[in-house]
This record gives C-alpha cells, structure tokens and sequence, in this order.
C-alpha cells in the first residue's frame, strides 16, 4: 500500500512540473511567435485592406495603356477609372431600361422579390 501511495505523490509531482515549466523560462527569451516588428506600410495594409485594391486598380490600369499611362499621375488614373466605372454603369443601365420596358435588371429582380 505505501508503494501505491508513493507512485501517485511522484506522478502529482510530474504532472505538476510539465504544467509550470513551460512558465519558467528566462526573462531574456523572447515570448513572442514573431521577433519582428511588421512595417510601417504592412500596419496600413493591415488596417486599410481597400489601398490594396486601389493599387490594383491602377495597376490594371498602367496594363491597359501601356506606354500611354506614363503621361498619367496616379490621381488622374484614379479619376480615369471612375469615370470610365460610372459611364460603362450609366450604359449598362440604360441598355437594361430599353430592354426589361424601362426597369433594369436589378430593378426588375429586385420587383419579383429577388436579392
């Protein structure tokens, strides 16, 4: 019987040292997964997950034109594709208006109860 006793005092004191000891590392080593610091441009990326998508767009853009998209600034490229978005979304439009008797097309789902 003491035999027993003594094995389970030996397997507490096991359990209990596997448990704490991964808390008992130096203070000099470093706890972190990642040692280091991401950039200042990934923090923005991180935060501000639509700049990637405005750089796409005029690099989509710079593709499309090619040697003629070096007379252009990013800004007035940006304007170029917004405009060129509203005016191809205002056609759209209107060709689904000649087509669905003056509705478009989500209009007309949107009448049936579609989403």
């Amino acid at each position: 019987m003491p035999m027993s006793l003594e094995l389970v005092h030996i397997q507490q004191q096991y359990t209990r040292q596997e448990i704490v000891q991964p808390y008992l590392q130096p203070v000099g080593q470093s706890t972190f997964k990642y040692n280091q610091t991401p950039t200042i441009s990934q923090s923005l990326e991180a935060i501000f997950p639509e700049q990637k998508q405005a750089d796409k767009r005029i690099k989509l853009a710079k593709d499309a034109l090619g040697s003629l998209a070096v007379q252009f600034t990013e800004t007035e490229l940006n304007d170029v594709i917004t405009e060129v978005e509203d005016l191809t979304e205002s056609w759209l439009d209107e060709y689904e208006r000649n087509i669905f008797d003056g509705l478009t097309l989500q209009e007309l789902l949107h009448e049936k109860g579609a989403r």
